[in-house]
C-alpha cells in the first residue's frame, strides 16, 4: 500500500478498509481526489444474476450517488430518497441548488431540504437497481476491457459478476480487483447504454 502524504488515500486502502467492514462515513479521497462516482474493489463470481448485471454491495451502493433533477413529474418520487437520507437505503446523500451549492443531507437539514424542493434542484441519490455502470479491469488493453453492465445491488462486500461474461475483462476470481464507474449524466449513460451495455 502507498500512501505518499496524509491528503491521499489509495485506491487499495479504501479497499482494504471496506472489505474489512469499516463503514465508510463521507467522501472517500482517492489519489487526491474526492469521488462518489467510482470505486474498485474485489471481484467474485455470482451465476445467478443476469450476464449484463453487476452485483453491488449495499454500503457501496449507499456511498455511491446518482444525480437526478427535479421536475413535477418526479418530484414526489425523489421525496422519498431525501426523506430516507443518507443512512437508510435507498436514500439519497446529497442537493445541489439551481445556483450550484452542495448540501449534504442530515438529520438536521432534512426538513428545510424538503420544504424547499423545487424543480431544478438536483438529488444525488444511492444507486439502485437497473441504474447503469461502467465496469473495468485493469489493465485495460483493448475496447471490451471496459463494458456497461446493469447495476443489482446485493448484500456482501464484493462485486459479483456472472462468470459467462469474464472473458473479455481476462477475469479468472483470483483476487482480481475491478473498477466501477457511474456516469454522471443523461448523455453519459445513454451513451453507455448504447454503446457500451453487455447483451
Amino acid at each position: 500500500i502507498v500512501n505518499t502524504d496524509a491528503n491521499t488515500l489509495t485506491i487499495t486502502e479504501a479497499t482494504t478498509e471496506f472489505a474489512g467492514g469499516v463503514t465508510i462515513s463521507g467522501d472517500l479521497t482517492v489519489n487526491g481526489t474526492t469521488t462518489t462516482v467510482n470505486t474498485t474493489n474485489m471481484t467474485v463470481t455470482d451465476s445467478l444474476i443476469e450476464l449484463n448485471e453487476v452485483g453491488v454491495p449495499t454500503k457501496m451502493a449507499m456511498h455511491l450517488t446518482v444525480p437526478e433533477r427535479v421536475s413535477e413529474w418526479n418530484k414526489e418520487y425523489l421525496k422519498n430518497y431525501v426523506k430516507n437520507g443518507p443512512k437508510k437505503y435507498p436514500g439519497a446523500n446529497y442537493i445541489i441548488t439551481p445556483d450550484g451549492k452542495r448540501k449534504a443531507i442530515t438529520a438536521e437539514t432534512q426538513e428545510e431540504i424538503l420544504e424547499s424542493l423545487e424543480n431544478g434542484f438536483i438529488i444525488e441519490r444511492h444507486l439502485i437497481d437497473g441504474d447503469v455502470a461502467l465496469f473495468n479491469r485493469q489493465p485495460s488493453l483493448h475496447r471490451m476491457s471496459m463494458m456497461c453492465h446493469k447495476v443489482k445491488v446485493l448484500p456482501g462486500k464484493t462485486f459479483r459478476l456472472n462468470p459467462a461474461v469474464c472473458n473479455p475483462y481476462n477475469a479468472d476470481f483470483d483476487g482480481d480487483e475491478m473498477n466501477l464507474h457511474i456516469p454522471q449524466t443523461e448523455e453519459a449513460r445513454a451513451e453507455a447504454k448504447i454503446l457500451m451495455l453487455v447483451e
